[in-house]
């Protein structure tokens, strides 16, 4: 008598049913232990990864007018230069984080400003160590937040579009 010809995905696919019933039998029954010694299923201990934060997508880049850098500039070296197409600024609170790129002193810096006015600024004070070493404008505490959105916001302008970008 001759055997049937089964394809080899055919025979994988029998195997494969065969040790499922087999697992789902075993844990069925209690997969062979008592029930003095089973215990629950573990909790699952990864949760689903969580929606990424859109932190950056909900705070809106403005850009920065030319009278607001120069009032910030106006408080630096004469030597220390401003990268004024990089200049990006987020609401904070009552004001605006204001960042741009400076060369100053032969360093690349990316400094942070608060002013309380985008279009025209009454007060402007350093909102983070490298402003205040570019300026010497007060320092002033702000949220983080809006400094590090402001931050990502001129980086994204100093780097320019990517290469996927219309």
């Amino acid at each position: 008598m001759r055997r049937p010809v089964t394809s080899a995905a055919g025979g994988r696919g029998a195997l494969a049913v065969a040790i499922v019933l087999a697992v789902a039998g075993v844990a069925g029954c209690g997969g062979g232990r008592d029930a003095t010694t089973a215990s629950a299923p573990p909790a699952a201990t990864t949760a689903p990864p969580a929606a990424p934060t859109t932190s950056s997508a909900a705070a809106t880049c403005h850009g920065v007018p030319r009278r607001t850098i120069r009032l910030i500039a106006s408080h630096a070296n004469r030597r220390t230069r401003f990268a004024t197409t990089s200049a990006a600024a987020v609401r904070a609170g009552d004001g605006y984080a204001v960042s741009l790129v400076a060369l100053a002193g032969g360093t690349r810096r990316m400094g942070t400003w608060f002013v309380d006015d985008l279009r025209a600024p009454r007060t402007v004070a350093s909102a983070n160590a490298q402003a205040l070493q570019v300026t010497n404008w007060p320092l002033q505490a702000t949220a983080p937040e809006p400094t590090r959105e402001s931050g990502l916001c001129a980086t994204r302008n100093a780097r320019g579009p990517g290469p996927l970008a219309p």
